[in-house]
């Protein structure tokens, strides 16, 4: 925990992820939901890149589709190969 973000989840003893930290929640490989999702940078059958605070969170598969998306979490599903945090710039996959 880091930062303000950090600090508050310590002082009021509330999980980081509440106050906007990537949150990532995988059912086997199949579905991948992200939680916090804000914008859609990147969307193809093969990968998704999704902003969440400063950072992106890139899911890498086949057969890649968007099953919902809410202001508070994306759900993916498809063949799931890889799930990448990307702080701060984005960085080549």
């Amino acid at each position: 925990m880091r930062g303000l973000r950090g600090t508050v989840s310590r002082w009021f003893d509330i999980p980081e992820d509440a106050l906007g930290a990537p949150r990532v929640i995988l059912s086997g490989s199949t579905q991948a939901t992200i939680e916090n999702a804000g914008a859609i940078l990147e969307y193809s059958p093969g990968c998704l890149r999704v902003r969440v605070g400063a950072n992106e969170v890139a899911v890498t598969g086949e057969r890649l589709r968007i099953r919902s998306y809410t202001g508070a979490a994306l759900c993916v599903e498809g063949s799931v190969e890889r799930v990448e945090l990307c702080q701060g710039v984005r960085r080549p996959l």
